[in-house]
């Protein structure tokens, strides 16, 4: 026996399939009855959508309330957007406020410090 194999050499397969681009947040401004803005984000909130997300938040300023009761994922790069976002409010006067929190966001908070620093409401709808 030489060791040769009888089985036909592997030819490569196709490469990965590409997911295509992500869905971005969606970010919708909701009526407010005072002077805070209140805005909310619907989707996935991961390393590959908060750099847009960042952009659109870091436009607002003022007090502010984000109401996030139709995120269904929230990854560290979201909850790292939240806390600088607070604290750069809250630098100028501000303030921020995560209203309508999901459970899983919720938790994702409480496992940190960002309990802290993050004024959140699991599950109460936002009120501006």
């Amino acid at each position: 026996m030489t060791g040769t194999s009888d089985a036909a050499p592997r030819k490569p397969g196709p490469p990965p399939t590409d997911p295509g681009p992500r869905h971005p947040v969606r970010v919708s401004t909701l009526p407010s009855t005072g002077p805070t803005t209140v805005v909310a984000l619907a989707g996935e909130i991961d390393s590959a959508t908060t750099p847009d997300l960042r952009t659109r938040l870091a436009a607002l300023s003022g007090d502010l309330i984000v109401e996030l009761s139709e995120v269904s994922f929230l990854g560290v790069a979201g909850l790292v957007l939240f806390l600088e976002l607070g604290e750069s409010l809250r630098a100028a006067g501000g303030s921020l406020r995560l209203a309508g929190v999901p459970p899983h966001v919720a938790r994702l908070i409480a496992r940190t410090e960002g309990r802290h620093l993050l004024a959140a409401q699991v599950g109460a709808p936002a009120q501006g």
